[in-house]
């Protein structure tokens, strides 16, 4: 099963290296074996494009501060 793919149609590396050791037709291993070359290349770039957790600044979940109490820099005249 693909686990780690967006597309569940696509196997997964891990997928790939399996069946890779247990074929014996070397045309068909050639075929698995670019295929597993080609989600290891994914895997990388997607692994190089995340952002580092530590990089990060920290964060308050994404909830910005409410203004302090008769601070509010709006003014609100209808």
């Amino acid at each position: 099963m693909a686990t780690s793919n967006s597309d569940p149609c696509v196997p997964d590396w891990c997928e790939i290296a399996e069946r890779a050791s247990r074929e014996s037709d070397p045309k068909k291993l050639i075929q698995l074996v670019r295929a597993l070359c080609d989600r290891l290349q994914e895997a990388e770039l997607k692994r190089r494009r995340r952002p580092d957790p530590e990089s990060l600044p920290k964060s308050n979940g994404g909830l910005a501060k409410p203004p302090a109490a008769g601070k509010s820099s709006q003014t609100f005249n209808d």
